[in-house]
């Protein structure tokens, strides 16, 4: 009887264990299967500007390739922007039928003040979406 009720109490375990952790597993080996080193630099620009420069790549072609988001954030950990291809003006951040794209996308900084980003790339296919993220270096504006 004892042996019975481990058994099922393994399978429940086992199972639970499948169910929540299997599909998170799988999305997280497939975005770095999917992403072929992608590259995201934080350069100054001048008078104030900085530039997030990004290079995304893939191993095959893709619908849909880019950045998806990027957070502008000061060294002292305070969020200053974020940014999404799909606000007006940034769609260039993603092209279409593409396994490599490459922009570079501008933000009025504040001068004198330090940034990096967080850059959210972005690939999508038939077999679903992918994001993997990369922080960039550290500039002054």
């Amino acid at each position: 009887m004892k042996k019975r009720v481990l058994l099922k109490l393994a399978a429940l375990v086992l199972a639970l264990v499948m169910l929540l952790g299997g599909p998170a597993l799988a999305a997280e080996t497939k975005a770095s299967d999917c992403f072929a080193d992608p590259v995201a630099t934080l350069t100054r620009a001048g008078g104030g500007h900085i530039h997030i420069e990004f290079v995304a790549r893939t191993k095959m072609v893709m619908d849909k390739l880019g950045v998806s988001k990027v957070q502008i954030y000061q060294t002292n950990g305070l969020l200053a922007a974020t940014i999404y291809y799909t606000y007006p003006g940034y769609g260039y951040m993603v092209a279409s039928n593409t396994k490599r794209h490459s922009a570079v996308v501008d933000y009025a900084a504040t001068a004198g003040r330090s940034y990096y980003a967080v850059v959210d790339f972005y690939a999508k296919d038939d077999s679903g979406g992918y994001i993997q993220t990369k922080t960039t270096n550290t500039v002054t504006a």
